[in-house]
């Protein structure tokens, strides 16, 4: 991931639809960027400028961007080219040749359309703007939560179309494909001796420390260095939460792998980055003769029998078995579609009557209530993902927002979360 060094170009942008979004952040593999930005550069930009359409072309949800429907029931939507946040006249420099926000709606599409019985996203990116990757990989992973969603990476799938990839419950690529290049960087350049033996002096005026730092010509303090490595750290944490929630790995394997190396297709299986190696065809077949049996349906919001607790548990499990999604995720999918028989299971876990919560001197920990819950046969073999889950919940039920009632979990119980991760990473 980089961020490019805007140079000066004297025209009229006006007319250039999202330009803003080339010079932000970058998640892209480095060699990739570098070849696309001598190449951008490059152009006559008089000239292309010339030959752009109207601005609301670029907003329209063309026809270039539906998924291919197939007749065996088969939705394959591409990710393919460099990726862009919103489809721009840049394409005709190389650039933008996905769309994230587009791709979101194809992929919405598919979900909604009664034809469509499997979903296949074709990645073939070495990644592109940072922007709107995490919301498309949460919309793959919202997918496979109505329909069966594969991602097949052919020859190419690193940063941002990695990103974007670990949103599908189950990655495939072919052999030679090239993985990961996971990790953030950006490149800061000090102009400031170069300037001074031109004569030249740069003053910024500014109103904020770090407003105006690294333009060029001024000198780059280490304070500002700081501050950059900040915003790179930041970035590159939501990378690093995503690979880690959605491929069922800690945080701190996550973070181990994101040393920006690419890796073949056997090395990614072997770092738990994929799931499987074999051909397009290969999968394409096993999804074509694949029926809607009950192990691939996905859950739906059906009204079991028995206690909140129980019918909860039962949709976590229809959830896992019918879309392969982790335990974390169904959890979450529950929280968010379901969330009056959320509310009451927590409830019921806690100790908590219709009439209002007890006071704190008369609750009953969570590790208790777990243990008064279950079977006296698995009293002596509590899960982690219980005694994790319950632990935060004692916390929000305090007023703690889910953010600091993670916190204090992990502070009051050390290496509860990280059984918790190993347990979900098993299912």
């Amino acid at each position: 991931m980089t961020t490019p060094q805007i140079r000066e170009l004297h025209f009229d942008t006006s007319s250039v639809p999202h330009l803003d979004q080339l010079f932000g952040e970058w998640a892209i593999e480095p060699r990739l960027f570098n070849a696309l930005a001598d190449q951008a550069f490059a152009i006559d930009v008089t000239k292309h400028l010339a030959t752009i359409e109207p601005k609301s072309t670029f907003s329209d949800p063309s026809s270039d961007y539906r998924y291919a429907m197939v007749t065996d029931g088969v939705a394959i939507v591409p990710i393919s080219g460099v990726m862009t946040k919103h489809e721009t006249s840049m394409s005709r420099w190389g650039f933008g040749g996905t769309s994230t926000v587009l791709a979101r709606r194809d992929i919405r599409r598919a979900v909604s359309d009664s034809s469509v019985r499997e979903i296949l996203i074709h990645v073939e990116s070495g990644g592109g703007i940072a922007r709107g990757t995490k919301e498309l990989c949460d919309e793959i992973r919202s997918a496979s939560m109505s329909k069966p969603v594969t991602t097949f990476i052919e020859d190419m799938g690193a940063s941002a179309a990695y990103w974007a990839s670990c949103g599908s419950p189950r990655i495939v690529a072919n052999a030679p494909a090239k993985i990961g290049s996971i990790g953030t960087y950006a490149v800061i350049q000090d102009f400031s001796t170069a300037a001074e033996r031109r004569g030249v002096v740069t003053h910024v005026i500014r109103a904020g420390e770090f407003k105006g730092a690294g333009e060029p010509g001024t000198v780059v303090t280490p304070e500002q260095l700081a501050e950059f490595q900040r915003e790179v750290n930041s970035t590159n944490e939501f990378f690093v939460q995503g690979v880690a929630t959605h491929r069922g790995m800690s945080v701190d394997d996550a973070r181990a792998l994101a040393d920006g190396r690419v890796h073949t297709a056997a090395e990614a299986k072997s770092l738990r980055l994929i799931d499987d190696v074999a051909t397009f065809d290969d999968v394409f077949r096993e999804l074509s003769r694949s029926k809607r049996s009950p192990d691939r349906q996905v859950a739906r919001a059906s009204v079991f029998e028995g206690t909140p607790k129980q019918r909860h548990a039962k949709m976590i499990d229809d959830l896992m078995r019918g879309s392969g999604i982790c335990w974390n995720d169904a959890y979450a999918h529950i929280k968010t579609h379901e969330p009056e028989l959320h509310a009451a299971m927590l409830d019921e876990r806690l100790g908590i009557s219709k009439t209002g919560p007890k006071p704190r001197s008369e609750r009953r920990s969570p590790n208790a209530v777990l243990a008064s819950t279950r079977s006296p046969k698995n009293q002596s073999s509590p899960t982690a993902s219980d005694d994790w889950n319950a632990a935060v919940d004692e916390h929000i039920r305090d007023g703690k927002s889910r953010a600091e009632a993670l916190k204090l979990a992990n502070k009051q119980q050390p290496g509860l979360r990280e059984r918790y991760l190993a347990e979900v990473a098993n299912h």
